[in-house]
Protein backbone atom coordinates (compact mmCIF):
# COMPACT_ATOMS: atom_id res chain seq x y z
CA UNK A 1 0.00 0.00 0.00
CA UNK A 2 1.31 3.53 -0.91
CA UNK A 3 1.05 6.64 1.25
CA UNK A 4 0.23 10.05 -0.16
CA UNK A 5 2.59 13.02 0.19
CA UNK A 6 1.06 15.92 2.11
CA UNK A 7 2.58 19.43 1.95
CA UNK A 8 3.47 20.83 5.37
CA UNK A 9 3.86 24.57 6.16
CA UNK A 10 7.08 25.43 7.89
CA UNK A 11 7.23 28.32 10.46
CA UNK A 12 9.00 30.47 7.88
CA UNK A 13 6.23 30.09 5.35
CA UNK A 14 8.32 27.94 3.02
CA UNK A 15 6.67 24.85 1.83
CA UNK A 16 8.54 21.61 2.49
CA UNK A 17 7.61 18.13 1.46
CA UNK A 18 7.40 15.18 3.83
CA UNK A 19 9.69 12.29 2.97
CA UNK A 20 7.77 9.28 1.68
CA UNK A 21 7.65 6.26 3.89
CA UNK A 22 8.99 3.04 2.43
CA UNK A 23 6.40 0.69 0.97
CA UNK A 24 6.28 -2.32 3.17
CA UNK A 25 4.67 -4.40 0.45
CA UNK A 26 6.92 -3.71 -2.46
CA UNK A 27 10.18 -3.28 -0.47
CA UNK A 28 11.21 -0.66 -2.96
CA UNK A 29 11.98 3.00 -2.04
CA UNK A 30 11.83 6.15 -4.05
CA UNK A 31 14.71 8.64 -4.44
CA UNK A 32 14.33 11.23 -1.67
CA UNK A 33 16.09 13.85 -3.69
CA UNK A 34 13.72 13.64 -6.59
CA UNK A 35 10.81 14.85 -4.52
CA UNK A 36 12.62 17.79 -2.82
CA UNK A 37 11.02 21.03 -3.94
CA UNK A 38 13.07 24.00 -5.05
CA UNK A 39 12.81 26.91 -2.61
CA UNK A 40 13.80 30.55 -2.90
CA UNK A 41 15.17 32.60 0.01
CA UNK A 42 12.89 35.50 0.85
CA UNK A 43 14.83 38.70 1.59
CA UNK A 44 18.10 37.51 0.06
CA UNK A 45 17.93 40.19 -2.69
CA UNK A 46 20.72 42.72 -2.27
CA UNK A 47 19.52 45.47 -4.60
CA UNK A 48 17.33 47.38 -2.14
CA UNK A 49 14.76 49.55 -3.94
CA UNK A 50 15.22 52.36 -1.34
CA UNK A 51 19.01 52.79 -1.77
CA UNK A 52 18.71 55.21 -4.67
CA UNK A 53 16.07 57.22 -2.85
CA UNK A 54 18.26 57.60 0.25
CA UNK A 55 21.19 58.74 -1.87
CA UNK A 56 19.00 61.25 -3.66
CA UNK A 57 17.65 62.60 -0.40
CA UNK A 58 21.18 63.09 0.99
CA UNK A 59 22.28 65.37 -1.89
CA UNK A 60 20.29 68.46 -0.80
CA UNK A 61 21.71 68.18 2.72
CA UNK A 62 25.26 68.11 1.34
CA UNK A 63 24.50 71.17 -0.81
CA UNK A 64 23.17 73.04 2.21
CA UNK A 65 26.30 72.22 4.20
CA UNK A 66 28.56 73.36 1.36
CA UNK A 67 26.61 76.61 0.98
CA UNK A 68 26.78 77.23 4.73
CA UNK A 69 30.53 76.61 4.70
CA UNK A 70 31.04 79.05 1.83
CA UNK A 71 28.94 81.65 3.66
CA UNK A 72 31.04 81.29 6.82
CA UNK A 73 34.26 81.64 4.82
CA UNK A 74 32.92 84.80 3.16
CA UNK A 75 31.91 86.25 6.53
CA UNK A 76 35.35 85.55 7.98
CA UNK A 77 37.02 87.08 4.92
CA UNK A 78 34.83 90.17 5.21
CA UNK A 79 35.62 90.49 8.92
CA UNK A 80 39.36 90.14 8.30
CA UNK A 81 39.18 92.70 5.50
CA UNK A 82 37.28 95.11 7.74
CA UNK A 83 39.82 94.71 10.53
CA UNK A 84 42.69 95.27 8.08
CA UNK A 85 41.07 98.39 6.64
CA UNK A 86 40.32 99.74 10.12
CA UNK A 87 43.88 99.07 11.23
CA UNK A 88 45.24 100.78 8.11
CA UNK A 89 42.98 103.77 8.71
CA UNK A 90 44.04 104.03 12.35
CA UNK A 91 47.69 103.79 11.32
CA UNK A 92 47.18 106.52 8.71
CA UNK A 93 45.42 108.72 11.27
CA UNK A 94 48.17 108.13 13.82
CA UNK A 95 50.83 108.91 11.24
CA UNK A 96 49.00 112.06 10.20
CA UNK A 97 48.64 113.17 13.82
CA UNK A 98 52.33 112.47 14.46
CA UNK A 99 53.29 114.47 11.35
CA UNK A 100 51.21 117.42 12.52
CA UNK A 101 52.73 117.22 16.00
CA UNK A 102 56.41 116.97 14.99
CA UNK A 103 56.42 118.16 11.37
CA UNK A 104 57.34 121.56 9.93
CA UNK A 105 56.11 124.66 11.80
CA UNK A 106 54.84 127.63 9.84
CA UNK A 107 55.72 130.83 11.70
CA UNK A 108 53.92 134.12 11.14
CA UNK A 109 56.15 137.04 10.09
CA UNK A 110 57.22 139.48 12.83
CA UNK A 111 59.19 142.69 12.88
CA UNK A 112 62.76 141.39 12.77
CA UNK A 113 64.97 143.86 10.85
CA UNK A 114 68.20 142.02 11.72
CA UNK A 115 66.95 138.47 11.12
CA UNK A 116 69.04 138.11 7.96
CA UNK A 117 72.25 139.37 9.59
CA UNK A 118 75.39 137.25 9.72
CA UNK A 119 75.20 137.15 13.52
CA UNK A 120 71.69 135.66 13.44
CA UNK A 121 72.62 133.18 10.70
CA UNK A 122 75.58 131.96 12.77
CA UNK A 123 73.41 131.60 15.87
CA UNK A 124 70.66 129.62 14.12
CA UNK A 125 73.26 127.30 12.60
CA UNK A 126 74.82 126.58 16.01
CA UNK A 127 71.65 126.15 18.05
CA UNK A 128 71.20 122.68 19.65
CA UNK A 129 69.03 120.01 18.02
CA UNK A 130 67.29 119.34 21.33
CA UNK A 131 66.55 121.27 24.51
CA UNK A 132 66.41 119.67 27.97
CA UNK A 133 63.19 120.02 29.93
CA UNK A 134 62.34 118.34 33.24
CA UNK A 135 64.07 115.06 32.49
CA UNK A 136 62.97 114.90 28.86
CA UNK A 137 64.06 116.62 25.65
CA UNK A 138 62.39 118.93 23.16
CA UNK A 139 63.46 118.03 19.64
CA UNK A 140 64.16 120.73 17.09
CA UNK A 141 61.58 120.90 14.30
CA UNK A 142 61.86 122.06 10.69
CA UNK A 143 60.32 125.35 9.60
CA UNK A 144 57.45 125.50 7.15
CA UNK A 145 57.62 127.54 3.96
CA UNK A 146 58.06 130.40 3.57
CA UNK A 147 60.89 129.96 6.08
CA UNK A 148 61.36 132.87 8.48
CA UNK A 149 65.01 133.92 8.70
CA UNK A 150 66.67 133.88 12.12
CA UNK A 151 64.09 131.49 13.63
CA UNK A 152 64.16 128.06 15.28
CA UNK A 153 61.53 125.82 16.91
CA UNK A 154 61.67 122.96 19.43
CA UNK A 155 59.05 120.64 20.90
CA UNK A 156 55.91 118.86 19.71
CA UNK A 157 52.39 120.19 19.66
CA UNK A 158 50.87 123.57 18.96
CA UNK A 159 52.86 125.48 21.60
CA UNK A 160 56.53 124.82 20.91
CA UNK A 161 59.56 126.75 22.05
CA UNK A 162 60.27 129.49 19.49
CA UNK A 163 63.45 131.52 19.03
CA UNK A 164 63.67 134.58 16.81
CA UNK A 165 66.89 136.45 16.24
CA UNK A 166 67.09 140.07 15.05
CA UNK A 167 63.77 141.31 16.48
CA UNK A 168 63.23 144.86 17.74
CA UNK A 169 63.60 145.51 21.44
CA UNK A 170 60.27 145.42 23.35
CA UNK A 171 58.90 148.74 24.61
CA UNK A 172 58.95 147.30 28.14
CA UNK A 173 62.77 147.41 28.07
CA UNK A 174 63.79 150.58 29.88
CA UNK A 175 66.69 151.83 31.91
CA UNK A 176 64.98 150.59 35.06
CA UNK A 177 64.06 147.13 33.77
CA UNK A 178 65.13 144.21 35.91
CA UNK A 179 67.30 141.78 33.95
CA UNK A 180 68.26 138.18 34.69
CA UNK A 181 71.70 136.88 33.76
CA UNK A 182 71.86 133.27 32.48
CA UNK A 183 75.21 131.88 31.30
CA UNK A 184 76.46 135.45 30.79
CA UNK A 185 73.42 136.57 28.76
CA UNK A 186 71.20 139.40 30.05
CA UNK A 187 67.51 138.54 29.68
CA UNK A 188 64.34 140.58 30.09
CA UNK A 189 61.28 138.45 30.91
CA UNK A 190 57.81 139.45 29.72
CA UNK A 191 54.89 137.18 30.62
CA UNK A 192 51.77 137.13 28.48
CA UNK A 193 48.15 136.69 29.49
CA UNK A 194 48.24 133.00 28.52
CA UNK A 195 51.09 132.27 30.93
CA UNK A 196 53.71 131.95 28.19
CA UNK A 197 56.90 133.93 28.80
CA UNK A 198 59.03 135.64 26.17
CA UNK A 199 62.62 136.24 27.19
CA UNK A 200 64.62 138.92 25.36
CA UNK A 201 68.41 138.82 25.21
CA UNK A 202 69.24 142.53 25.18
CA UNK A 203 73.06 142.59 25.42
CA UNK A 204 73.94 141.21 21.97
CA UNK A 205 74.42 142.84 18.57
CA UNK A 206 70.97 141.53 17.59
CA UNK A 207 68.03 141.28 19.99
CA UNK A 208 66.94 137.68 20.52
CA UNK A 209 63.45 136.60 21.64
CA UNK A 210 62.86 133.15 23.17
CA UNK A 211 59.21 132.22 23.83
CA UNK A 212 58.60 129.44 26.34
CA UNK A 213 55.13 127.91 26.85
CA UNK A 214 53.73 127.88 30.37
CA UNK A 215 54.95 125.04 32.55
CA UNK A 216 58.45 124.62 31.12
CA UNK A 217 61.52 124.59 33.36
CA UNK A 218 64.74 126.56 33.03
CA UNK A 219 66.51 123.97 30.88
CA UNK A 220 65.66 125.55 27.49
CA UNK A 221 66.82 129.06 28.41
CA UNK A 222 70.04 127.74 29.92
CA UNK A 223 70.85 125.75 26.79
CA UNK A 224 70.03 128.63 24.45
CA UNK A 225 72.06 131.05 26.59
CA UNK A 226 75.10 128.81 26.26
CA UNK A 227 74.68 128.75 22.47
CA UNK A 228 74.35 132.55 22.32
CA UNK A 229 77.48 133.10 24.43
CA UNK A 230 79.43 130.77 22.14
CA UNK A 231 78.79 132.67 18.88
CA UNK A 232 77.64 136.22 19.77
CA UNK A 233 79.81 138.45 21.95
CA UNK A 234 78.17 140.71 24.52
CA UNK A 235 77.71 144.41 23.73
CA UNK A 236 76.77 147.39 25.92
CA UNK A 237 73.10 147.59 26.78
CA UNK A 238 71.10 150.43 25.21
CA UNK A 239 67.39 150.41 26.19
CA UNK A 240 65.11 151.89 23.56
CA UNK A 241 61.96 152.02 25.66
CA UNK A 242 60.68 155.02 27.62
Amino acid sequence: MKTSQVAEHSPTGTETAAEPTPDSDSGSGSDPTSAAPTTSSVGSRTDSPTAGAVSARSRPAVSVLVAAGVGIVLLIAAAVTGIALNSAEQTANSTSAADESTGPVLLVPVDAPQATSVACADLVKNLPQALPNAGSTLARRPLGRPVQAGAAVWGAGDNPVVLRCGVTQPPEFTATSELLAVSGVQWLQITGDDGAATWYAVDRSACIALTLPSGLGTGPIQEVSAAISAVMPAVPIHPTGG
